[in-house]
């Protein structure tokens, strides 16, 4: 299977985030295959980054989860 590095910064923090996907795997989320069926080896964090540009600590401030903000 053909791989390739994905690279995005969070639009919020602007910190760098990387990680591989399989091209075809990618080809057919663009094209409408659900990302849990397209790419089911990428974590949530990983699935929320490609669909918002968003990080995890960034997306957890903005919805105000304690849990995750460490409060």
């Amino acid at each position: 299977m053909a791989m390739q590095g994905v690279e995005i910064y969070c639009g919020d923090c602007g910190k760098r985030f990387t990680f591989t996907v399989g091209d075809a795997d990618f080809k057919a989320w663009r094209e409408g295959k659900h990302m849990r069926d397209a790419m089911p080896y990428l974590n949530r964090v990983q699935r929320e980054l490609l669909i918002s540009q968003t990080c995890n600590d960034c997306w957890a401030k903005m919805f105000m989860i304690p849990e995750e903000i460490g409060t």
